[in-house]
């Protein structure tokens, strides 16, 4: 049956990722593609998505769904229910066991969160190289890519977000971003609808991060500017470098 029932908001959301596929340039016909799966909402949504395309005839990819299981409490049941959607979806999945997220918050520095989000990754980059993986999915959506914008510009002073496509390791890896022009609350209403086994990450900081703080200020913004998210996700594509500062080399 797979993870998704059919009805028009699916139809309409792999339009969206097809579109965004072809717009940023994502894949190409035969690709080998791993989709990191959290078990959280927005990484089912991209594993679906790209399973009914594929199911559909629609997009030629092969995937396979990786999971960095971070050592949290509850790990095992993770691992299961990430194996149920997988094989609903005819996917396969491989699990990396790790220590990461605990040893990340012992380590007690200030940015624990950015410091098992870089070990995941090179965790992720890891298994993709052991199965010759050229292409790594992430669920990131819109408010990902404007909450990291947000960070950037208040904790490391630029102007820089997240992309829908970035290479690594001088192209030989490359992670996309499919869902990258969805707002979230797109995704939210296509797991009301579809009941994706959503399992918690078990992080103690969930909902206590910057980067939800970040979050919090773009639904501020939201309340007092009305489309507020649209107009700023559309003006990370219309940058006009002559009318920023530049200073003398």
């Amino acid at each position: 049956m797979g993870l998704l029932r059919t009805t028009s908001l699916v139809g309409e959301m792999a339009d969206e990722t097809l579109d965004a596929i072809a717009r940023y340039d994502l894949l190409e016909p035969g690709a080998k593609v791993g989709v990191a799966v959290s078990g959280g909402v927005d990484s089912w949504a991209a594993l679906a998505l790209l399973a009914e395309l594929r199911d559909r005839g629609r997009l030629d990819i092969e995937l396979q769904a990786l999971h960095v299981e971070l050592g949290f409490p509850d790990g095992e049941a993770r691992v299961a229910a990430l194996t149920g959607g997988c094989a609903a979806a005819g996917v396969a999945l491989t699990v990396r066991r790790t220590p990461i997220g605990p040893e990340a918050i012992a380590a007690q520095t200030k940015r624990p969160c950015f410091l098992c989000a870089r070990h995941r990754r090179q965790a992720l980059f890891e298994m993709a190289d052991g199965q010759a993986i050229a292409r790594i999915v992430t669920g990131h959506h819109r408010d990902d890519a404007l909450s990291s914008f947000i960070m950037n510009l208040l904790e490391n002073r630029e102007l820089s977000a997240l992309t829908p496509r970035q290479p690594v390791f001088d192209g030989r890896l490359v992670l996309i971003r499919p869902l990258y022009a969805m707002p979230k609350d797109r995704l939210v209403k296509l797991h009301r609808q579809q009941q994706f086994p959503v399992v918690a990450s078990g992080c103690p900081l969930d909902g206590k991060t910057r980067r939800q703080d970040a979050l919090d200020l773009l639904t501020e913004m939201e309340r007092r500017f009305p489309g507020a998210r649209e107009a700023a996700f559309l003006a990370l594509h219309r940058v006009k470098p002559d009318f920023l500062p530049h200073e003398k080399s």
